[in-house]
């Protein structure tokens, strides 16, 4: 999957589920600026497993924290 459609699906959850408006999504923005609290954290990896199709590490939305590294992270997931 190109790494432009997964930034494009993982900016349209983070319109959906934290009511974003789409152009305040910016590749570089930082994935707590949408997320208030840990339980809406654990709401958008549910929904990018489900998306995916792969499991992901909780731990991967911490470690990969802007919108531009979680979609690399999450395309390299898909590829492998």
């Amino acid at each position: 999957m190109a790494l432009r459609t997964v930034q494009g699906i993982l900016a349209d959850f983070l319109v959906e589920t934290y009511g974003a408006s789409p152009e305040s999504i910016e590749p570089a923005s930082q994935l707590t600026d949408y997320a208030a609290n840990s339980v809406q954290m654990l709401q958008i990896h549910a929904r990018l497993e489900d998306a995916f199709g792969v499991e992901i590490d909780a731990a991967a939305l911490f470690d990969y924290d802007t919108v531009a590294s979680l979609a690399e992270y999450l395309a390299s997931c898909r590829a492998g």
